[in-house]
């Protein structure tokens, strides 16, 4: 499944995530203003399709991702290696390099699994198919959303 967000995200608005036709699918709202920062990922029905919220208190970035209400991992930002990596536990995805600032590929292992891309305004989610799309999703919208504004910018 391919997903886009024509729209620059901002904290605190709805972005729409259409899909390859054009259709949305999904509605990604940020919260800065709590204790803890939190994504929220609504299907078309206003459901939660995706809850990540931040880890509060914690030495390192860690955001705790839910699926329709169910946990399904850890996405948390490993700053001890250079370039930093992204890791979801339990999955043991991970994705290394600039943190959503171009191209960042999620791996399992030496395997893709997902991977988002950065071309001006347009971001390009491109997810599995099957019940691991939505953990992945989660897992770039961290990237994208979160960890892209802690990279330092490049001139």
């Amino acid at each position: 499944m391919t997903l886009h967000m024509d729209t620059p995200f901002r904290w605190n608005m709805s972005v729409p995530l259409l899909d390859e036709g054009g259709r949305q699918r999904y509605h990604l709202v940020g919260d800065a203003f709590g204790l803890r920062r939190q994504l929220r990922v609504l299907d078309l029905s206003g459901r939660e399709a995706v809850s990540i919220r931040q880890t509060v208190p914690s030495l390192l970035p860690r955001f705790e991702l839910e699926t329709y209400g169910k946990p399904a991992g850890e996405v948390w930002k490993d700053m001890t290696v250079s370039p930093a990596r992204a890791v979801m536990d339990p999955r043991g995805w991970t994705a290394e390099g600039p943190m959503g600032a171009d191209d960042v590929t999620v791996r399992d292992g030496d395997a893709p699994v997902a991977s988002l891309h950065v071309s001006g305004r347009e971001t390009v989610l491109t997810l599995p198919e099957g019940a691991s799309a939505l953990a992945a999703l989660g897992f770039l919208l961290v990237i994208r959303c979160v960890f892209a504004d802690q990279e330092p910018r490049r001139l």
